[in-house]
């Protein structure tokens, strides 16, 4: 069922409630100038391919002069130019969860089994981890597991993170490498080639420091174990990983927070407003940028101390999906709710530095933008995304601004 996008994200803003002394106030915050229509911008549908997609993300990589699309029961590779499929491989079985991206020698894991969505992470009694050559399109390696791990990749190292624990396992030939020290108490989170483990400690009094480590995915060895007030809850999502932050909540508020973590201690950056699941976030040099689709605004905070850089907001549409981050501008598609559901959106950049707001071109009907939107995958000078009930994949050909 189509998830209403609108009702899920709140605003992107700093709130007042919880800032400290050294905190400066948020700057006034810019609305977009109007957009126009930039005569060397341009959109077109490039081809469409009748790949089925799987549900979840990822669901797309781009490996060579390929893009392989993960599917619900197997693996097609498509060539990026021209969408003729390039090979395909069964995996036989319902495919519930992928890692992010090909290691830096094109190996991927895939987990298989008959997988149940709860809302979150999907479950399952028994599953198979299948280590994948997307060079040679094949399978080199599978292991099984009890339950449906999530995965992530350090270097050439998988990590399986399950209800009790994380294992870590060579990309290469699937050998075991070791567990990562953690209780079925502890909160695991893996990202961006780190997994942080934080230890409930004991309840009482917020102020009581809670030991948190980080450790290397590639080498499994601690590079941090840091502590922090027990008021700041188990980390959500890795934003960046130089420096490393986080979104993290607190017990005092009912929002999360950017979240530092380093050899000084764990420590709130900025709270925010936002659902940090849903929320589109990008780093984009020294800035992490952070949008929301019902709010139409971006939000710019500096990397190092989590100050707002800027804050824009789209005035020209209902509903704004934030896709990618191209050469300081934020690609994105804009409608209203019903159009863009209907198969109706307009491609948009807003310049990150000068709140120019470019008209690329309109998308061609028939898809369904409000769900299709936020899978949106950018390589190079296209734009891939699922068709309507995930039955194929479209890609659009972008001439933006900055191609000039």
């Amino acid at each position: 069922m189509r998830r209403s996008y609108a009702a899920v994200l709140a605003a992107v803003i700093v709130t007042a409630a919880g800032c400290t002394a050294d905190e400066k106030p948020a700057p006034a915050t810019p609305v977009a100038e109007s957009s126009t229509a930039t005569p060397a911008a341009s959109v077109s549908t490039a081809w469409r391919a009748p790949v089925k997609v799987r549900q979840g993300v990822p669901w797309l990589w781009e490996y060579s002069d390929d893009v392989v699309v993960a599917g619900p029961r197997g693996l097609v590779a498509l060539d990026r130019e021209s969408g003729a499929e390039v090979w395909r491989l069964p995996l036989g079985g319902p495919v519930c969860g992928t890692t992010r991206s090909p290691s830096e020698i094109g190996l991927v894991a895939v987990v298989v089994g008959r997988c149940a969505p709860t809302g979150g992470a999907p479950t399952a009694r028994r599953t198979t981890v299948k280590g994948i050559d997307l060079e040679s399109a094949s399978v080199v390696w599978e292991r099984p597991f009890i339950g449906a791990p999530s995965l992530d990749v350090g270097g050439e190292v998988l990590l399986a993170t399950m209800e009790c624990g994380a294992r870590r396992i060579d990309l290469t030939t699937g050998a075991a490498l070791g567990r990562i020290d953690a209780a079925c108490s502890d909160s695991v989170l893996a990202g961006q080639g780190v997994v942080i483990v934080r230890t409930p400690g004991d309840a009482g009094d917020l102020r009581d420091p809670v030991g948190w480590r980080v450790v290397d995915i590639a080498t499994g060895e601690t590079r941090m174990a840091p502590t922090a007030p027990g008021r700041i809850t188990a980390p959500t999502r890795v934003v960046s990983a130089d420096p490393l932050t986080v979104l993290a909540g607190s017990a005092r508020q009912n929002h999360p927070s950017l979240v530092r973590i380093d050899d000084q201690g764990v420590r709130l950056l900025a709270p925010l407003s936002i659902d940090s699941e849903e929320a589109f976030t990008a780093v984009d040099g020294d800035r992490l940028v952070m949008a929301a689709q019902d709010w139409t605004g971006v939000t710019v905070f500096n990397l190092e101390d989590g100050a707002i850089v800027r804050h824009v907001r789209y005035r020209d549409a209902d509903e704004w999906i934030p896709i990618a981050i191209r050469d300081g501008a934020l690609l994105g598609i804009d409608g209203d709710p019903e159009g863009l559901s209907s198969g109706h959106g307009r491609l948009t950049t807003t310049n990150l530095d000068d709140n120019a707001v470019d008209i690329v071109g309109d998308l061609d009907g028939g898809n369904d933008y409000a769900v299709a939107g936020p899978k949106g995958v950018v390589f190079g000078d296209i734009l891939l995304m699922p068709t309507r009930g995930n039955n194929g994949v479209v890609a659009h050909r972008l001439t933006l601004p900055s191609d000039e």
